[in-house]
């Protein structure tokens, strides 16, 4: 499904790893140059290597701290929220990984790549009137309906 965002220009934050690096990563796979920042210097070297590899826009990147309120600018802000996410099946804790995936209606834990695609649609034009939103991306086992 083309999103539109081929040629639109996204900021992405903790982009050197994890649901970040993914982010970076699947915006620059549709199209879309991407900024990343994240803490380390050399974690944003590899992302801005590793988004230029998947992409066909451009890739840059600098460290920054988005808890320093200097270091971040205005912009359409909606959230996902990544309930559970698979901890690779939270080592030393496989009773509590068993019975929290028992309690998922879609049978799995989200992952990296869940998240991501949610965050591409919510930074699309598909998403363009959403804001303030809190997108839940847990499978389902976060029981309520959000208002």
């Amino acid at each position: 499904m083309d999103l539109g965002v081929t040629d639109k220009k996204a900021r992405v934050t903790g982009a050197s790893r994890g649901i970040g690096r993914a982010i970076a990563e699947l915006l620059a796979a549709e199209g879309a140059s991407v900024a990343v920042c994240a803490r380390g210097e050399d974690g944003v070297k590899e992302a801005v290597a590793a988004v230029e590899a998947v992409g066909k826009g451009k890739a840059w990147g600098g460290k920054a701290d988005v808890a320093n309120g200097e270091e971040v600018h205005r912009s359409r802000r909606n959230h996902v929220g990544p309930d559970v996410l698979d901890a690779v099946g939270l080592p030393g804790m496989p009773a509590f990984y068993e019975s929290t995936l028992k309690g998922i209606p879609m049978g799995r834990m989200a992952d990296q790549h869940d998240v991501a695609r949610a965050v591409v649609f919510l930074a699309s034009p598909a998403a363009g009137m959403m804001t303030g939103t809190n997108l839940v991306v847990d499978g389902g086992i976060t029981k309520r309906v959000q208002l």
